[in-house]
C-alpha cells in the first residue's frame, strides 16, 4: 500500500512537473508570438499609401470589432484612470504612425521603447525620491536618444524623431494607467480604439475616402486591426497567465528588433550611424533596466 502511495505521490509529482513545463512554454510561444506580430506595424505603415490618420483610424476601428466580442461591459468602469489611458493609448499609436513615416523605423520603435526613462522621471516626481539602481540603465537609454537627436535633419527626420520621443512619453502614461486601472486589459484596449478611431473621423473626415483605397490595402489594414492588434493582444494576455510578467518584459524585446528588419528587408531602409548608435544604447538600456528591476536588490 505505501508503495503505491508512493508510486502514486512521485507519478503525480512528475505530471505537475510536466504540466508546468507545457504551460510555461505555451506562454512563451504566445508571448514571442505577440510580439513578432507588434514588430511587424512599422513595415506597413511605410508601405501602405493611404493618409495616416485613415491608416489609424480604420485599423483601430478593426481592432475593436475583432476585440469586441471579448469585452465584459459590466467589467469596465468610466473613470479619470481610464480616461488617461485612453489619451495616453490614442496619443501613442498616433504618434508612432506619424514617427514611423517622417523617420527611420528604428528610430520610431526605439525612442517609442524608451518610455522607461519617463517612467523614472514621473516615478522620481511622484515620491519625491531617486532609485540610485536605476540611474545607469536610463543614463543608457538618454544616450541612446541623444544620439538619436544629434542625427543631422534630412526632410521631416528630426520632427519625426521629435515626435517619437514623445511617443514614448505618451506609451510611459499607458502603462502607469494599465497599472492603476484594474480593468480587464481587452475591453479597455478594444474600448480606448473605438475612442481612436472615433477622434480620428472626427478631426479628418476628409481622410476616409474608402472608395480610394486599393483592395490590398484593406487586407493590410485588416490584417493590422484584426491581427496584427487584436490576435496579439489575446495571445499576449493568454501568455502572462502563464509565465511572470518579467519574463514576458524580456520577450516582448523582440518587437523593437524585429521592427526595423522587416523594413529594411522589404524596402532596404537603414538607419544612419547615429540611429544604429541610439537604437544598441537604448536596447542596452531596457535590458540593464529589466535585469536591474529583476535581480539586483532593491538596497544596491
Amino acid at each position: 500500500m505505501l508503495r503505491t502511495t508512493g508510486g502514486r505521490a512521485v507519478t503525480s509529482a512528475s505530471e505537475a512537473a510536466r504540466s508546468m513545463a507545457r504551460e510555461t512554454a505555451i506562454g512563451i510561444s504566445l508571448v514571442l508570438f505577440a510580439a513578432s506580430l507588434w514588430s511587424t506595424s512599422g513595415l506597413f505603415i511605410k508601405v501602405l499609401t493611404m493618409e495616416s490618420f485613415a491608416l489609424i483610424g480604420l485599423r483601430s476601428a478593426l481592432s475593436f470589432l475583432a476585440l469586441a466580442p471579448l469585452i465584459r461591459p459590466s467589467a469596465l468602469r468610466f473613470d479619470w484612470n481610464l480616461l488617461l489611458l485612453i489619451v495616453a493609448f490614442s496619443a501613442t499609436q498616433m504618434g508612432f504612425v506619424f514617427a514611423t513615416r517622417w523617420t527611420t523605423a528604428a528610430n520610431a520603435i526605439a525612442l517609442q521603447s524608451a518610455a522607461p526613462v519617463w517612467v523614472f522621471l514621473i516615478g522620481c516626481l511622484a515620491v519625491r525620491r531617486i532609485q540610485p539602481r536605476l540611474l545607469w540603465p536610463i543614463l543608457l537609454i538618454v544616450c541612446g536618444i541623444a544620439a538619436m537627436l544629434s542625427e543631422p535633419a534630412e526632410g521631416a527626420s528630426l520632427n519625426g524623431n521629435l515626435l517619437a520621443l514623445f511617443t514614448g512619453f505618451a506609451f510611459a502614461l499607458t502603462q502607469i494607467a494599465f497599472k492603476r486601472i484594474g480593468q480587464p486589459a481587452v475591453g479597455v484596449i478594444a474600448l480606448s480604439n473605438l475612442c481612436l478611431a472615433a477622434a480620428c473621423v472626427a478631426v479628418r473626415p476628409g481622410a476616409f475616402l474608402l472608395a480610394a483605397i486599393p483592395v490590398w490595402e484593406w487586407v493590410s489594414l485588416v490584417y493590422l486591426g484584426a491581427i496584427q492588434i487584436g490576435l496579439g493582444m489575446v495571445c499576449f494576455i493568454a501568455g502572462l497567465r502563464r509565465i511572470p510578467v518579467g519574463q514576458a518584459s524580456i520577450l516582448i524585446l523582440i518587437e523593437p528588433l524585429l521592427n526595423p528588419l522587416w523594413v529594411f528587408l522589404v524596402i532596404g531602409e537603414i538607419p544612419s550611424r547615429y540611429g544604429f548608435a541610439g537604437f544598441a544604447l537604448i536596447l542596452a538600456g531596457l535590458l540593464a533596466d529589466l535585469w536591474v528591476r529583476l535581480w539586483l536588490p532593491p538596497g544596491r
